[in-house]
């Protein structure tokens, strides 16, 4: 929510699922000491344009972090944009939404993951509130 308390932007966590088996090619980009590889769907949308923010972006790294059962941070997985799952997060424009997949290496296999989201790197300085997801995985 922005100062006046009107909605800014929304994010909704669709699905976590694990990723297929990977194939040799990709399989250098998981890390050594990975469990499970998951999928995270997830939409935005840019809902009020605000005065210094042109667009919006949200991309994992800088502003969704994933953790395991444990409560472990994963590491996100960049497998390149031939892989099936893999899509870009594009910068969106007020009134419009954008969905996109992405990978996540788990320390963990686990069951249920938790998202971390929220912080300045959606170019909102004064935004320092933090979601927290709790999204089942799917197998």
């Amino acid at each position: 929510m922005n100062e006046e308390g009107e909605e800014v932007f929304s994010l909704t966590i669709n699905s976590v699922e694990v990723a297929p088996v990977l194939d040799e090619f990709y399989q250098e980009d998981i890390p050594a000491d990975s469990k499970q590889t998951v999928i995270v769907t997830y939409t935005y949308k840019y809902i009020s344009e605000l005065p210094d923010m042109d667009d919006l972006r949200v991309s994992p790294g800088d502003d969704l972090i994933v953790y395991d059962g444990s409560g472990l941070a994963s590491d996100f997985i960049d497998v390149g944009g031939d892989f099936p799952f893999d899509s870009d997060s594009p910068d969106i424009y007020p009134g419009r939404s954008a969905k996109t997949h992405k990978v996540f290496s788990l320390k963990n296999k686990s069951n249920v993951i938790q998202i971390d989201c929220g912080s300045v790197n959606f170019g909102m300085d004064n935004f320092n509130e933090k979601l927290t997801f709790e999204i089942p995985v799917e197998f």
